[in-house]
């Protein structure tokens, strides 16, 4: 049986694949998750265009070279003390990891993660969190990051304790081919 959980999951779930894929998403935006930042890495295109498109919407974007450590300790360790404010990000899963481990210690966790993983021909896999796993989908469109930053700036879901999701990562990975893109909210 469902629960409201299970199904409040699955929403934002099912939600995000249309956006990846180029679609209409969402009716309206939310006001309950506000983004301190968007977070992107400047090393890798796919990124650097979901930050460009964030930028594009309005919200604050930080460039990253795979390291997060600057980040945490001038922006995010003392913004968390005082804020419930979420940061959103396009990133390798390596930084996502290092900052998944710093959010901890401040309350905050993973409450939205996608894996896009891409293959030769440039076929794009994405795989977003879903009860009892993942929503997989092949998408060849380059568009994809633009998609996913304007689904996460313009329509990130409100936060609850029924919204909860844990990650997933159990150490950074080395596939090179692989970045995740992800919400970290208050706990």
């Amino acid at each position: 049986m469902l629960t409201r959980r299970d199904m409040v999951k699955l929403g934002i779930a099912s939600a995000a694949i249309p956006a990846m894929a180029g679609k209409a998403v969402f009716a309206a935006p939310s006001a309950a998750v506000r983004l301190h930042k968007v977070v992107y890495d400047a090393r890798i295109p796919a990124s650097v265009a979901f930050g460009n498109r964030a930028q594009q919407l309005g919200a604050p974007v930080e460039a990253i070279n795979g390291d997060v450590t600057a980040l945490w300790f001038n922006d995010l360790h003392f913004m968390w003390r005082n804020s419930k404010a979420s940061v959103a990000g396009l990133t390798r899963p390596s930084s996502l990891f290092a900052l998944e481990q710093m959010a901890h210690l401040a309350g905050r966790r993973v409450v939205f993660r996608a894996e896009h993983r891409t293959q030769a021909g440039g076929i794009c896999t994405h795989r977003v969190a879903a009860p009892g796993g993942f929503v997989a989908f092949r998408d060849a469109s380059p568009y994809w990051p633009a998609h996913m930053a304007q689904s996460i700036v313009r329509h990130a879901a409100p936060v609850s304790d029924h919204m909860r999701a844990q990650s997933m990562i159990a150490a950074p990975a080395p596939d090179q081919n692989v970045l995740i893109s992800w919400i970290i909210a208050a706990a």
